[in-house]
């Protein structure tokens, strides 16, 4: 009997162990992107948004793409930080992009989108945008760390633009075929 309530109660401290590292954990801001695939030469929007914000005042990071794939076209502040800083007209990578709400008498905790970027795909090709975090800092003055991001972009080609492709080939063989006659 002694065995059998000495195994019991190892089993409920173990669970409740376990229990314990599980809410234990805390999460660490960042950035999110999703992964898309668009066809070649098509323009297509990605929104930027942060996650598990505890709280900040301003904010900078870098938008880092491949320019031979991808071309940065617009950059829409969704409004959702106060203090956005108008960046270059120049839209090449690495693009900065910068909040800083110098009135601000609280934290920003928000949660969500914080900009839609704009991208025209250029050639077919998987590409990469990463978002590399600069600086964060709250109220306080204390420097906040965000998590990089990235998200894989697959450029393919039109389906349209391939049968035409196709047809040319097998064309140019049959006039291939039909000059030696």
């Amino acid at each position: 009997m002694k065995r059998i309530i000495s195994i019991l109660v190892s089993i409920v401290v173990l669970i409740n162990s376990l229990m314990f590292t599980v809410f234990a954990e805390r999460t660490v801001p960042g950035y999110q992107l999703t992964d898309q695939t668009v066809k070649k030469g098509e323009t297509f929007s990605v929104d930027l948004s942060i996650e598990d914000n505890p709280g900040i005042v301003s904010l900078r990071f870098k938008i880092v793409y491949d320019s031979t794939c991808l071309e940065l076209l617009e950059v829409k502040n969704k409004e959702t930080l106060n203090g956005y800083t108008t960046p270059s007209s120049t839209m090449r990578s690495p693009y900065t992009l910068r909040w800083a709400d110098a009135l601000a008498t609280s934290n920003n905790s928000y949660n969500g989108c914080i900009v839609t970027l704009k991208f025209k795909a250029l050639k077919e090709t998987s590409s990469i945008i990463s978002i590399e975090h600069d600086e964060a800092r709250n109220y306080i003055g204390q420097k906040i760390h965000f998590e990089n991001t990235t998200a894989k972009i697959n450029v393919v080609e039109d389906s349209v633009n391939i049968f035409v492709r196709i047809f040319d080939f097998f064309k140019r063989i049959f006039e291939f075929i039909i000059s030696f006659f």
